[in-house]
């Protein structure tokens, strides 16, 4: 048999949850397959792209999608949930549950108001027409792109969660050496991580003698932890013993309200950088993400048919 699409997951998904534990959603694949009777060949199939599975793209549109609507909830990166909505939707919605299901709710009303329907190296669906009669096609494509990059933010951070200390921390220097800090000169940036006594975890240094240097911190949080005002403090409080006046703090979650604060009335400058921000950076300054596809997008050009002259032709 062929692939289900990735709305075909939902349900399979939802049924494999229903048991309101925490799973990694890696460790479902197989049970999802199973319950579908895929075949070795259908479970091995890979996109256009040759990169991913055919099968585990699907099953993780599905789950964004229903994250989206509220349907299922993400306790840590890598693992998903079902709420009680996802449990309504089980129990009131006979045989599929696709998209028109997930319209009624407010959340993802917004989710396809800001991206539509991904491309096959994505997974497709015919929008719905509420969203059709909202978006032109320009904006349905743009739309597109958003929701792409929205699912390629949360898998960065999942594969940096999943991944070593001393690589979050070799990830965070490279990134800030591509964003133009330390001016392209050699040896700009470095890790220091456990051979420095205050917690800093790298270095970049502006100039080639590192007369003005910035000290970075990276802190690899599950979301649900966010990063404290305490922690804000220490940094603060490191970067003073080096005489540094300028520092960067990553995380891979969030910072609290009280942290924001602490940065922003800190007596060195202290720049904040949430997973969002560290996820839409990495994507802009092409760290662990590749190019699949290019589309080129034309228009009409009004000026060059206003210049023709059609004086002197004849039919």
């Amino acid at each position: 048999m062929s692939i289900p699409d990735y709305q075909s997951m939902m349900r399979p998904l939802l049924e494999q949850l229903a048991d309101k534990k925490s799973y990694k959603l890696s460790d479902l694949l197989s049970r999802i397959a199973d319950s579908l009777k895929l075949s070795d060949l259908d479970r091995a199939q890979l996109l256009p792209s040759k990169r991913q599975r055919t099968f585990d793209n699907r099953v993780a549109w599905a789950k964004t999608y229903l994250l989206r609507a509220g349907a299922v909830a993400s306790p840590m990166r890598g693992y998903v949930q079902i709420t009680e909505r996802g449990l309504q939707l089980l129990s009131q919605v006979p045989g599929q549950i696709r998209n028109e299901q997930l319209m009624k709710f407010a959340e993802f009303q917004s989710f396809l108001n800001v991206s539509a329907e991904p491309t096959d190296s994505s997974p497709t669906a015919k929008p719905s027409p509420e969203t059709e009669s909202m978006l032109s096609p320009q904006e349905e494509l743009e739309a597109a792109v958003g929701r792409v990059n929205a699912f390629i933010r949360d898998s960065l951070l999942d594969h940096i969660l999943r991944s070593s200390p001393d690589f979050f921390e070799r990830l965070v220097v490279e990134l800030l050496l591509k964003m133009g800090y330390g001016g392209g000169h050699e040896n700009a940036g470095r890790t220091i991580g456990k051979s420095h006594d205050g917690g800093l975890d790298g270095q970049i240094n502006l100039d080639p003698l590192g007369l003005e240097t910035v000290y970075l911190q990276a802190k690899r949080y599950a979301p649900q932890n966010s990063v404290s005002s305490n922690t804000i403090d220490a940094f603060a409080g490191a970067l003073s013993k080096t005489k540094s006046t300028k520092g960067v703090l990553l995380t891979t979650s969030t910072f609290t309200s009280e942290a924001r604060n602490a940065a922003n009335q800190s007596k060195v400058t202290i720049v904040l950088i949430d997973g969002k921000m560290l996820s839409d950076l990495l994507i802009r300054y092409r760290i662990g993400v590749q190019s699949v596809q290019t589309l080129h997008v034309d228009r009409i050009d009004t000026e060059y048919f206003e210049d023709l002259n059609f004086d002197g032709l004849s039919e």
